[in-house]
């Protein structure tokens, strides 16, 4: 709750909190939720490198753990951090890794979380055009499946469609957006690999 009203400051020392006192007690696995809450409030609120410390923790844990979705996710998360870093080619990589993960284990959902992720690579390339059919595609796909944004998710997809649309201006990239809204996931992934 704190999360979706923006206070961070409480995020960071309630799930903080939380995250050590689990560790404390050897629930390794419980305690990778408050981990990401705290690296998500980070990630949003510009210390990069923090959250990218927390959530090659959370990572290193879902490996150890051999759960491949939230390696998958956590690869994602680290993704966009490496993004904001100016670590284009890293984050491409990243997701990439992610969207194989989560299409071995036929997760649609986190596939279209990943349209949204290769949309945010585009976007900071300067490949406004592509990036906002990756945007309208994503949106489609999301309201088709009753998704939800959480806000470091909502974060990221306002932060990035905000850059294609400045520069592709507000007609084109309604245009582009609307084109996005034709394609199916299998297309959406298709063109999102070709970034």
């Amino acid at each position: 709750m704190e999360l979706r009203v923006g206070a961070y400051d409480s995020v960071r020392a309630h799930a903080g909190e939380a995250s050590a006192l689990l560790i404390q007690t050897g629930d390794t696995l419980g305690a990778i939720g408050p981990s990401h809450m705290v690296a998500a409030v980070n990630r949003m609120t510009g210390r990069d490198s923090d959250a990218a410390l927390l959530y090659e923790r959370t990572l290193a844990r879902y490996r150890s753990l051999s759960d491949g979705a939230g390696v998958a996710g956590e690869l994602m998360n680290l993704g966009y951090v490496r993004l904001h870093e100016g670590r284009r080619a890293d984050a491409r990589w990243l997701f990439r890794d992610a969207v194989g993960r989560f299409a071995v284990l036929h997760d649609e959902v986190s596939q279209e979380f990943m349209v949204a992720a290769f949309a945010a690579v585009a976007a900071d390339a300067g490949d406004a055009s592509r990036a906002a059919k990756l945007y309208g595609a994503a949106r489609k796909l999301f309201a088709a499946s009753g998704v939800t944004l959480d806000p470091d998710d909502q974060y990221e997809l306002d932060r990035y469609s905000a850059k294609a649309r400045k520069q592709l201006g507000d007609a084109a990239y309604a245009r582009a957006l609307a084109q996005g809204e034709a394609l199916s996931l299998v297309d959406a992934l298709r063109l999102a690999q070709t970034i």
